[in-house]
C-alpha cells in the first residue's frame, strides 16, 4: 500500500499539537499523566505523552466532541488473526472511523515502516484520514478512491493557543508552577510562560532524570539550545502545590549532565538574597542571581525569554 514510500517526498509538517502539554498528577513522588476524556492517571510513558498531547490540541483547539475520540480501538489483523490497538480512532458523528491516529514518541522517527504499520491497522478501521505523529512532525494521508495520498488536516480551528494559556490553572495542572506559590510569582510566570513555550526555533523534550535536585521528579518538558557542538542547555519550569515554583537548567556537555542550576522563585521574589543553588558532581552551593541579571527570569520580554537558556549558562562560567 505504501511501496511507493509517500514519506519520503510528502513535506514535512509541524506538528498540530505542538504547544500543547498533557495534564500531570503528582503523587507519592511519582509523576502520572492525566487523561481528561476517560477521566483516569496513566502511566507517564513516551506515546502516551503524545496522544495526550493531541488530546489536549482537539479539546482546546478544535470543536471536536470528547464523545467522538476513541482509545486503543481493537484492530484484528487479517495475516495472522492478532488484535492490535490503535492509539486514537477519532469518528464522525454518525460514528464511523473518521481519522485514525497512531502516535510514537518523539525520539521515533516517522519512517516508511511506520507508515506500513498505520496503513495496515486502517485497513480495518477504514477512517478516511490516517495520521502518523510523534508530537513533533505529522504526516497526514487520506484513503481516496482504493489509494492513499497525502493531505491536509482536516479542522477548523476554534481558538488560539493564547486563550487556553490565560485559562484558570492552566499551567499549574501541567507542573509549570506552583498553585502555592504566591499572587505575584503567579501572575509573572503566567506572563513568561507563553512567550518561552511559544519560541519555534528551539527543540522541546521531555526529559527523565533518575534523580532530582528538587523536592518532587524533574522528569519534564525542557527547551534545548546549542551554544556549539558540544555544549547544550535545557531549561524548564517546574511546580509542585506542596514545593513552590523553580526554573531548572541542565547543563550537558560532550552528551553527559555536566551539572544542574536551580533557581527558587518563590524566594527570588521575596527578595532572598541566594536563591539560586549550583549543582556539580557532589557539590552544592547557593548563589546570587543578581551578579547575572536580577530581573531576567520574570521579565515578559520575548528577546529576553528566547535567551533564557543561555542566561542560565553563565552559572557555569
Amino acid at each position: 500500500m505504501f511501496s511507493k514510500h509517500p514519506l519520503f517526498y510528502f513535506p514535512i509538517m509541524k506538528s498540530i499539537a505542538t504547544g500543547h502539554f498533557p495534564r500531570l498528577i503528582r503523587d507519592h513522588n511519582k509523576t502520572w499523566l492525566f487523561n481528561p476524556v476517560l477521566k483516569k492517571r496513566f502511566a507517564n510513558r513516551p506515546e502516551e505523552r503524545v496522544r495526550l498531547k493531541w488530546v489536549e490540541y482537539l479539546i482546546h483547539q478544535t470543536e471536536w466532541s470528547k464523545s467522538r475520540i476513541g482509545f486503543e480501538a481493537p484492530v484484528t489483523l487479517h495475516r495472522d488473526g492478532s488484535t492490535l490497538r490503535a492509539d486514537l480512532v477519532l469518528y464522525t458523528q454518525n460514528m464511523k472511523p473518521h481519522i485514525l491516529v497512531e502516535c510514537k514518541s518523539g525520539s521515533v522517527s516517522l519512517t516508511p515502516a511506520v507508515a506500513e504499520q498505520a496503513a495496515r491497522y486502517n485497513s480495518r478501521v477504514k477512517a478516511q484520514y490516517l495520521v502518523l505523529t510523534n508530537g513533533v512532525q505529522d504526516y497526514w494521508f487520506e484513503q481516496k478512491e482504493g489509494s492513499i495520498k497525502p493531505a491536509a488536516p482536516p479542522f477548523e480551528v476554534a481558538e488560539v493557543l493564547q486563550n487556553i494559556y490565560e485559562s484558570e490553572n492552566y499551567w499549574t495542572n501541567r507542573g509549570f508552577y506552583s498553585s502555592r506559590s504566591s499572587p505575584e510569582v503567579q501572575t509573572r510566570l503566567k506572563k513568561v510562560l507563553p512567550a518561552f513555550w511559544k519560541n519555534n526555533s528551539q527543540e522541546i523534550r521531555f526529559l527523565d532524570f533518575k534523580e532530582s535536585f528538587l523536592p518532587f521528579p524533574m522528569n519534564h518538558f525542557y527547551r534545548i539550545v546549542s551554544s556549539d557542538d558540544e555544549i547544550k542547555m535545557a531549561a524548564g519550569f517546574l511546580g509542585a502545590p506542596e514545593s513552590g515554583s523553580f526554573l531548572v537548567g541542565i547543563m550537558n556537555r560532550k552528551g553527559m549532565n555536566e551539572g544542574v542550576v536551580v533557581v527558587n522563585l518563590d524566594d527570588l521574589e521575596a527578595g532572598k538574597r541566594k536563591s539560586v543553588t549550583l549543582f556539580e558532581g557532589k557539590k552544592a552551593r547557593q548563589t546570587d542571581i543578581s551578579r547575572v541579571s536580577p530581573d531576567f527570569i520574570f521579565e515578559p520580554d520575548p528577546g529576553a525569554i528566547e535567551n533564557l537558556p543561555l542566561f542560565l549558562m553563565r552559572f557555569f562560567d
